[in-house]
């Protein structure tokens, strides 16, 4: 477990020197990484590059002298760096960055290239005497124009989420080191106007006009903006408003945000871009540092454990190198605009280390989390965002989703990877994680699918529509298919005391199919598992914890275990999860209702029983007995 600023500054160098290292040896050989970006091989190794320098930047700040060995000599990272600017900027180079520019288009080139320069840019900053002030005066002029000229490109062609903010912060760093351009207070007040308009309310952004929500709205939306307050001059026309929008922003955010987290320290994994793992804490350092309204003792408190988790738990190579995946090296589960490299936005929580060893973010005590004061259900202060964080001791942090999807207009938008998994299951745990589907394989872990009487085909919930509430039920809808608009499944979804959730669905079929639904998965790190059928429902547990699934049905069910494809899953690469079938059902209507929750095994559960009568569900939890009428 990470206590002090000194652990986080081991772990930093631990892992980031490595990185360096085979990112530096495979600059020279030319040889590629293996886990490549979608848009070519420069991209990725400036992913490795750069990625790092969020991270390490407040260690050289404080003068630390930090070497990399590269073919067996030792290097300053400083004098490393000038090499790789001024070769990569040198069209004439064999190290040229542009290389590739001409195959896939001046935008893509820019667009992901400018993404990994931004990250290096706030790095500099943060460190000028020890990386930028290292070149000539020649050479940063060079740098600089190559930078201004790229992203100069993605100002006009503006993005439309938050990729706004890479140009604008090179171009924010470069006027800060004496390179502003005649567009450059233009670009930057049109890129902030246009990241405003994605706000929506009470802490909370939109991620473009598809309106995603997930981990992107801390380690992006509002981690973006503190930067910008530790950056930009304070003399610029309108700072003193801009700065205190976005910390009371922030602040609100946060309050929200922090019921996210475990006793352990974990989140809910859930959305893209997870690979970045405890990137989901880089806001609360900075908001400290930027003097938004958060208790620095609980921000201490929740960016150690998180980062502590990873640390503890996730696997590194013999390399010493953060793989691609989450826990383990799981290449399948990233998507294809992330590389070798991409892990490495994990650093930006690094950025706590610009906090001084004085300052009370490190000198305080550290301070419970909500967690560890009790049960709670809550929803985000922002009424129009319809999804629900329960955290309970026993069974950690669970969102409820009744919002989350890459999804629009009845088209499945940017399929990275398999987005369905990554956004639309009903349910996300710390604890649990949850599996991706194959093409061959859909992992129904919290998720309701049909399957064709051949086997070819299975369902997603791979977009639905949020239906609001009714009695305290979140409500949806969902088509499985979409060459089938005449099969559709209405969903209603309620929060339960002690770590459980109700689930009841109203499946109406215009053709036959099979129908199963999945509770929470578990990790397997061995092969023991052990399962039983009791009461009303099915019960799967491995060494740690135990998910159980209690079913009612109009038509017979039958329980088994289900395990989604090898190396899939998040926290391990091997998994099984809880879940019920039918046999093949003919056209019409029927209604199934199931309890769901997973618990530590040391916990005292006592599971809970579930019956159907026509359209009365009737759910037994401990010595509390509700029935709930369906239309």
């Amino acid at each position: 477990m990470l206590k002090t600023r000194s652990d986080v500054i081991a772990y930093a160098k631990k892992i980031c020197i490595p990185m360096l290292e085979a990112a530096a040896e495979r600059r020279l050989s030319h040889r590629p990484c293996e886990v490549v970006d979608t848009i070519g091989y420069v991209p990725s190794q400036l992913e490795e590059l750069f990625r790092p320098f969020w991270g390490i930047a407040p260690i050289l700040r404080d003068g630390e002298r930090l070497r990399i060995t590269v073919r067996g000599e030792k290097k300053d990272v400083g004098e490393w760096l000038r090499e790789v600017l001024v070769t990569g900027t040198d069209g004439d180079s064999e190290f040229a960055w542009d290389t590739n520019g001409k195959f896939v288009g001046l935008h893509a080139f820019c667009f992901q290239n400018i993404t990994e320069i931004a990250g290096l840019l706030v790095g500099m900053y943060f460190a000028k005497a020890q990386t930028w002030d290292l070149l000539t005066c020649e050479e940063q002029r060079r740098v600089a124009d190559w930078i201004y000229s790229a992203s100069r490109e993605l100002c006009i062609h503006i993005a439309g989420n938050n990729h706004i903010w890479f140009p604008l912060l090179c171009l924010l760093v470069l006027k800060r080191f004496g390179f502003e351009y005649p567009d450059t207070d233009r670009f930057l007040r049109e890129g902030m106007d246009a990241l405003d308009a994605m706000y929506i309310g009470n802490g909370w952004y939109s991620d473009g006009a598809f309106g995603r929500i997930d981990y992107y709205e801390a380690w992006s939306m509002h981690t973006y903006p503190l930067l910008w307050c530790l950056i930009e001059d304070a003399s610029w026309e309108g700072y003193p408003e801009w700065r205190q929008k976005y910390l009371d922003r922030a602040a609100l955010f946060l309050k929200d945000y922090v019921k996210f987290f475990d006793v352990s320290g974990a989140h809910p994994p859930f959305g893209r871009s997870l690979a970045y793992r405890f990137a989901a804490v880089a806001p609360f350092g900075l908001a400290i540092a930027a003097g938004a309204d958060f208790d620095a003792a609980l921000a201490k408190t929740v960016t150690l454990r998180n980062i502590s988790y990873f640390e503890e738990n996730a696997l590194v190579g013999n390399d010493g190198i953060l793989p691609p995946g989450y826990l383990y090296n799981a290449p399948a589960l990233v998507e294809n605009y992330t590389s070798s490299g991409g892990a490495y936005w994990a650093t930006k929580s690094f950025l706590c280390l610009l906090l001084p060893e004085s300052h009370p973010f490190w000198s305080s005590e550290e301070q419970p989390l909500p967690i560890e004061s009790g049960a709670y259900l809550v929803k985000p202060s922002e009424p129009s965002l319809n999804f629900a964080v329960m955290g309970e001791k026993s069974s950690g942090v669970t969102v409820l989703n009744n919002h989350f999807q890459y999804y629009q207009n009845g088209i499945y938008c940017n399929p990275f990877n398999d987005m369905a998994s990554y956004y639309n299951k009903f349910a996300y745990n710390s604890r649990s994680g949850f599996a991706i589907s194959t093409h061959d394989l859909v992992s129904a872990d919290n998720m309701i699918c049909l399957e064709t009487r051949d086997h070819a085909m299975t369902s997603h919930r791979w977009g639905f529509t949020d239906l609001g509430e009714e009695h305290g039920f979140m409500v949806s809808e969902h088509t499985p298919f979409s060459n089938d608009r005449g099969t559709v499944i209405r969903t209603w979804m309620r929060p339960l005391p002690n770590g459980w959730h109700l689930r009841v669905h109203r499946v109406t079929l215009s053709q036959e199919y099979r129908i199963y639904e999945g509770g929470f998965s578990v990790g397997l790190w061995d092969d023991y598992r052990e399962s039983r059928t009791e009461g009303s429902g099915f019960s799967l547990w491995n060494r740690e914890l135990i998910s159980h699934i209690g079913t009612a049905a109009s038509v017979p069910v039958k329980f088994a275990e289900r395990r989604p494809q090898p190396g899939m899953h998040l926290l391990a690469p091997f998994a099984a999860y809880p879940a019920y079938r039918t046999d093949i059902l003919p056209a019409g209507e029927y209604l199934f209702a199931s309890v769901i929750g997973i618990h530590d095994r040391s916990a005292a559960v006592t599971l809970p029983y579930i019956a159907m009568n026509g359209c009365a569900v009737t759910l037994t939890l401990e010595d509390h007995v509700e029935t709930f009428r369906f239309p």
